[in-house]
């Protein structure tokens, strides 16, 4: 769900209009289940970050620069992703992997 022209992500405003619209359009009939959509917008640079943070405490002999590097890379990779939820251990882990190769 995003706006148009700017990519970015619904504001907060909009979350509970949606959630509104959810519980009362169950459609199985029951009442009073809902379903909360929480918009967050992520930090491609504080990602980055931590995961060079994390990597670079496994591999203190190898250049922050490259990791930093390799992580903008993966994280670019899944940057479109409808979920965010889990942009930064998915990007490590990706780096990981490039690192053990």
């Amino acid at each position: 769900m995003r706006a148009e022209g700017d990519g970015a992500l619904p504001a907060a405003h909009s979350v509970p209009r949606q959630q509104e619209q959810l519980e009362n359009s169950s459609s199985d009939g029951q009442e009073g289940r809902s379903i909360a959509i929480v918009a967050t917008n992520i930090d491609s640079k504080e990602i980055v970050k931590q995961v060079t943070d994390r990597i670079a405490e496994s591999y203190p002999d190898m250049d922050r620069e490259h990791i930093s590097s390799l992580a903008s890379e993966e994280l670019d990779k899944i940057s479109s992703a409808r979920v965010t939820d889990y942009f930064t251990v998915l990007t490590e882990r990706a780096v990981r992997s490039r690192l053990k190769d």
